[in-house]
């Protein structure tokens, strides 16, 4: 579940596996916000960033790569 602070922004918290089904590897994010009971969003909103009356999209690329083994 998402946290958020006292200025507004989200933050998600866990393992790359969790979060994107993948370990590693490229991924894109696609964070919609929206007001409360806003539908319906357009079909198109999670290819490219983007807003509209009541909501907004945004793209994130993000590179996962394996954490090195502290230990090594």
């Amino acid at each position: 579940a998402p946290e958020r602070s006292s200025d507004g922004a989200f933050r998600w918290r866990g393992t790359a596996a969790a979060l994107t089904g993948q370990t590693q590897g490229d991924v894109v994010l696609v964070a919609i916000v929206a007001r409360p009971g806003y539908q319906p969003l357009p079909a198109a909103v999670s290819e490219k960033p983007a807003k509209g009356p009541g909501w907004q999209s945004a793209r994130v690329h993000v590179l996962i790569r394996p954490v090195a083994d502290p230990s090594d």
